[in-house]
């Protein structure tokens, strides 16, 4: 939704509007990829790594002037996009709960985050990048509901007054 500011050259009222890389630009399927190794210690003790790595890219030309990170991209200017949204995770999980049919471990995650956003288009391109670190709230639920099923809630979670991340996995877990 259209939003007014004042630009810094002064202009009052200028109308701001947001632009979706999705839906305003073409995007194409893109896969994305992780990583987790977690070793348990004494027990009782998980901990782990996970990478995850996710790249998208869409294109496109609007019938609007674009203003993105302090520079403007005039309308009908063909634009390429990049969104980099790269997530390391370091976990800390304690077994709380172990019986023969439910294991419940607790913790906390340490997150660094590494985003971006680029625009280019004409003879312009600019950059919005964000590394940054996000404690997290951390947890995992196994229900062992056959010999050879295992049902498995895992999620890492927070939310505040900046904002909310959460990552959660729902998965049954068969043996090779």
């Amino acid at each position: 939704s259209p939003s007014r500011t004042k630009r810094s050259d002064g202009c009052a009222n200028h109308v701001a509007l947001k632009l979706s890389l999705t839906e305003d630009l073409s995007a194409d399927s893109f896969p994305a990829f992780r990583a987790r190794y977690t070793v348990t210690l004494a027990g009782k003790h998980d901990l782990g790594l996970l990478a995850a790595f996710l790249t998208m890219r869409s294109d496109g030309t609007l019938d609007r002037d674009v203003d993105f990170n302090g520079a403007t991209f005039p309308a009908g200017t063909p634009l390429e996009s990049s969104f980099r949204f790269n997530s390391y995770r370091l976990t800390y999980r304690y077994l709380l709960f172990d019986s023969p049919k439910f294991q419940f471990r607790a913790g906390v995650s340490a997150k660094v985050r590494d985003a971006a956003i680029r625009l280019e288009g004409g003879e312009q391109e600019s950059e919005n990048t964000d590394l940054g670190f996000v404690p997290l709230l951390s947890f995992s639920a196994t229900w062992f509901a056959h010999p050879s099923l295992r049902v498995v809630l895992d999620g890492d979670t927070l939310a505040a007054p900046q904002g909310r991340a959460e990552d959660v996995l729902l998965a049954a877990v068969l043996p090779l």
